[in-house]
């Protein structure tokens, strides 16, 4: 079972109080889920349902919520990119929330809202549940310019909330406001002031790794790639052949064929080898996905009718390697067993080639009016294609089987084709030569095998 999204002992309890066990997706969530997907135990069939509608759930051993109707201050902001202005502002909501269990005991501190600006709950029997939450605004100073400023009291508050202890009274003068230590400072209150042995929850110690952290994943794989390159038409390149001044009359006089026009210069399967990463975010829902792949590319050879009698075919060899580097975006959901993933972002080709060759085989005339024609014996091939790439897979623990599609493009330039000439009309002296440029366009559908080489750190 893929272990970024999955399924691991659980619980939920009822809105009328029963408790079923079974197992429970385990999304690495950083806020509260707003639904689960949730199994009985010894049966596969999953549902779906909201944590509204639950009084507790959890993954066993793990991490625990429960709903809890509690008044929160919903003005409350300490996200830079939020900022309340000028004064700070309260606005008391009183509403059902879901809350993670960070200590269960005498005193239990429960959490809400963790992924944006995170309130505190504290609750003790007999007495109305005490909010730490952190309050930052903006303000305009004399000098017209602005400045933030921050309202939090929760030192005082601790002190007011929890009866007077000397084994603890000093930590709080001292406790900065951060949650592992308010976690620190309930559980030894728990402990040593109420004389409760409560066992530390798997937010200060057990909790997985990954929970609110990055991860990265690499390995190798290996497939198949079906590529179709061909070459379509393009524009004129216009080439001086000596310097063209006065008010002269050209014309333009044709010479060779559009040889590669629609030429298929690949069209077949050739194995690909190649390297991945992900970088997996917090939740294990998104990664920023990158691979290196390599392939030899498909031997091109084709031989053409130039219907001149001073060279009557012409012949074009190529060969070499391409390496592929994609980087992009994955998003991964999670199925009974594994996981689907589907993902898009920028494919880039580098090609080197082994053998670019074209020739004239029985040339006996390769001029214009005895003037020789300034051929090149290669085509100037695309050391760059760009282009987009898309992808769906099936994940399953450390093997990732995927099929994707890529397509590029780049710009060739026949400059071994003199396409035409322009002329000087009065003394038939060259002016110009023209070779044509072809839009390189390559379709590759790629199917692959890839596998995991590092450990799973979740």
């Amino acid at each position: 079972m893929a272990r970024a999204q999955t399924f691991q002992p659980g619980y939920l309890v009822r809105a009328a109080g029963d408790t079923v066990r079974g197992e429970l997706e385990n999304a690495y969530w950083q806020d509260a889920p707003a639904t689960i997907r949730f199994r009985n135990q010894g049966q596969t069939a999953l549902q779906t349902l909201s944590t509204r509608s639950l009084q507790a759930f959890g993954l066993s051993g793990v991490r625990h919520w429960r709903t809890q109707y509690l008044t929160y201050d919903a003005a409350a902001e300490s996200n830079p990119s939020y900022l309340q202005t000028d004064a700070p502002r309260t606005r008391f909501v009183t509403d059902t929330l879901v809350t993670e269990v960070l200590v269960q005991g005498p005193i239990t501190l429960l959490a809400a809202f963790r992924g944006t600006t995170p309130h505190y709950f504290l609750l003790r029997d007999g007495q109305k549940p005490l909010e730490l939450v952190d309050r930052r605004y903006q303000y305009t100073g004399p000098d017209g310019r602005r400045y933030l400023s921050r309202v939090n009291d929760y030192r005082e508050q601790l002190r007011g909330f929890l009866p007077t202890c000397p084994e603890v009274a000093p930590r709080i003068s001292r406790l900065p406001y951060d949650e592992k230590a308010i976690i620190r400072l309930v559980q030894q209150y728990n402990t040593t002031c109420l004389g409760q042995t409560i066992a530390a929850t798997p937010n200060t110690g057990d909790k997985p790794k990954g929970q609110n952290r990055v991860r990265l994943d690499w390995g190798v794989q290996a497939g198949a790639a079906y590529t179709s390159t061909t070459a379509k038409d393009g524009k004129t390149a216009d080439n001086q052949y000596a310097s063209v001044t006065g008010p002269q009359q050209y014309e333009v006089l044709p010479l060779e064929k559009r040889y590669l026009s629609d030429a298929k210069l690949e069209q077949g399967l050739r194995p690909v080898v190649g390297i991945y990463a992900d970088v997996l975010f917090p939740g294990r829902r998104l990664a920023l996905h990158t691979d290196a792949s390599f392939r030899k590319m498909q031997d091109y050879q084709q031989e053409f009718a130039t219907g001149k009698a001073g060279y009557p075919t012409k012949t074009y060899r190529l060969s070499g390697s391409q390496t592929n580097l994609q980087i992009g975006i994955r998003a991964l959901r999670p199925l009974p067993t594994g996981q689907f993933l589907a993902g898009l972002g920028l494919a880039m080709s580098f090609n080197a080639l082994k053998e670019n060759e074209s020739a004239y085989p029985g040339a006996t005339d390769l001029t214009y009016n005895g003037t020789p024609l300034r051929r090149s014996v290669q085509l100037d091939y695309p050391h760059e294609q760009v282009g987009l790439y898309a992808e769906i897979g099936y994940r399953w623990q450390r093997l990732t089987a995927l099929l994707s599609w890529r397509y590029q493009e780049g710009l060739l330039d026949d400059r071994t084709a003199i396409e035409s000439v322009v002329v000087e009309k009065s003394t038939n002296a060259l002016s110009l030569y023209r070779t044509r440029e072809y839009n390189l366009r390559s379709h590759l559908a790629v199917f692959s095998l890839g596998f995991r080489l590092n450990k799973n750190t979740d």
